[in-house]
């Protein structure tokens, strides 16, 4: 008898589903001449680049990685049939230490708070490619989380949507 489980969501004693862990895919963040880079920090070995965020995209298309070091966005395509991963394309992050990031617009664009720098830079994504395009950016002193807040609608187009849904009711 074997005392191991098998992938494929089948039962295991106790009505709890089996599961295992198994590598699919290897690939760096970091373009070649960045790998294996490292450097002595105050006294401390530290690896030149290191990533600080990991998101798949909202449309399951491109899974994106900030690298702290490299400054950078990777961005790698999911294959729909396999799920793997291309190898990634690399975008500046705007700024120094890319520390974390989040969709808006339901992930037409991207933010990224960039520690060292003290920026935030919002990148339109290109919904085909996932490729990134610098649209703005602003001061904001050392951005550890960033999370976009969707706008609320103006009074007016409030009103009209409430008139709009007041009328079909039949009020």
């Amino acid at each position: 008898g074997s005392s191991g489980s098998e992938a494929g969501g089948a039962d295991a004693p106790g009505g709890e589903a089996a599961c295992a862990l198994s590598i699919a895919q290897t690939l760096s963040t970091l373009p070649p001449e960045w790998q294996g880079r490292s450097c002595i920090k105050n006294g401390v070995w530290k690896a030149a680049s290191h990533c600080s965020e990991i998101k798949v995209h909202p449309s399951g298309r491109f899974v994106f990685v900030a690298n702290r070091g490299h400054d950078s966005l990777a961005v790698f395509a999911v294959d729909p049939g396999t799920g793997g991963l291309s190898p990634p394309v690399f975008t500046p992050s705007g700024g120094a230490t890319p520390r974390n990031f989040s969709f808006c617009c339901g992930g037409r664009f991207v933010v990224v708070g960039n520690q060292d720098s003290n920026c935030l830079c919002l990148f339109e994504v290109d919904e085909r490619t996932g490729a990134l395009e610098l649209a703005h950016s602003i001061d904001c002193p050392s951005p550890n989380y960033v999370y976009a807040v969707p706008r609320a609608k103006s009074a007016d187009a409030r009103a009209a949507a409430a008139a709009g849904a007041g009328a079909a009711a039949g009020a």
